[in-house]
């Protein structure tokens, strides 16, 4: 008796009817919370990246942009307060520094001329009222000098705590900055743009609506992005490989044929890899094929594929067949995307 099945695993072409065209759907959805102000599409359209879909109530997120900018005035004020009162400060002790040079050099002849009197004690040249008078000179030159250097040391410590008082409002106005680039954020955020070209699904918030911080809006389907995934026998992709030629129909526009290769193929089959995966360990068991999913991917720059441009949208039919006899045109990625080989059982 003839097994039909046998005689089709002996064709290097395997086919299925059980793939379906899949893509990347993005939902899009709120960044910042707040009322719905517009909305820019309708349901279905087809949008370019970059293109606004949606506007949420800006009024409160730049009323914080103004008075983040506000702030950052006010932090900058004082960053320049911080250091004029430096620049005051150092001057102060440069002025306070050159008169205690100067009291220095006077107290120099002072000492000198208090010396000079000194030394005329017993002589007829020696009078009581110049000794005393240098003298007094020389002590308040003494205390003039060790004020000045007392006066210095004591602007000196001032003039660190203002450099720390200045670092301290640069940081101030760091954060200051950095909050109002914070609130530009989130005001940019009140406009909401498609992240690529695609078509769109049908509009979930409506103008007017409240939506919260990642509340969804609408879907976005990236155009021309999409792949098939043909769901093989667990017998026909013995001698399946990445890189191998496909051709592929599509239910929905007979007649045209496309061309492609196998991506990758799931480690694993259908059932094991879903959600659920089955529970053999029972009594009553019947064994079926299991099917293994495969990717397959589009070539480029097919002369019919202009024709499908926009038109290829994931979940719709395809048949599938996939040449096994055809060398893979690049290598296995890896180990776990290749099946076993054709001398295994």
């Amino acid at each position: 008796m003839v097994d039909w099945d046998d005689l089709l695993l002996l064709s290097p072409v395997q086919r299925t009817n059980d793939a379906y065209l899949q893509g990347d759907p993005t939902t899009l959805s709120a960044r910042v919370p707040g009322y719905v102000h517009r909305v820019a599409v309708a349901d279905m359209e087809t949008v370019k990246e970059g293109q606004v879909l949606y506007e949420i109530d800006e009024a409160e997120y730049r009323a914080q942009v103004d008075f983040a900018r506000a702030l950052v005035a006010e932090a900058g004020a004082q960053v320049a307060i911080s250091a004029a009162q430096i620049g005051l400060q150092e001057r102060q002790i440069d002025v306070t520094q050159s008169n205690a040079d100067l009291a220095q050099s006077d107290l120099i002849l002072a000492e000198q001329e208090r010396s000079r009197q000194n030394g005329l004690r017993g002589t007829p040249a020696f009078l009581l009222r110049d000794w005393e008078q240098a003298t007094q000179n020389a002590l308040a030159l003494q205390a003039t000098v060790a004020g000045n250097r007392a006066t210095v040391a004591s602007q000196t410590a001032q003039l660190k705590v203002l450099h720390a008082t200045f670092e301290q409002t640069k940081a101030v106005l760091r954060a200051k900055q950095a909050a109002l680039q914070n609130a530009q954020i989130n005001l940019g955020y009140t406009r909401v743009l498609a992240p690529r070209d695609g078509r769109l699904g049908f509009r979930i918030a409506r103008v007017g609506q409240y939506v919260g911080a990642g509340a969804p809006l609408i879907q976005l389907v990236p155009s021309n992005d999409v792949w098939v995934v043909a769901n093989f026998r667990e017998t026909q992709v013995r001698n399946m490989h990445v890189g191998q030629s496909a051709r592929l129909t599509f239910d929905a526009y007979p007649g045209i044929t496309l061309v492609g290769h196998v991506d990758s193929i799931e480690p694993g089959s259908e059932a094991l890899v879903s959600l659920l995966p089955p529970d053999r360990a029972v009594g009553n068991f019947t064994k079926i094929a299991q099917r293994v999913p495969v990717k397959i991917r589009i070539d480029p720059g097919q002369a019919r594929q202009n024709e499908l441009i926009g038109r290829l949208l994931p979940g719709l039919s395809v048949e599938a067949a996939v040449d096994t006899s055809s060398q893979p045109a690049t290598p296995p990625a890896s180990p776990a995307t290749q099946t076993a080989p054709a001398s295994l059982p």
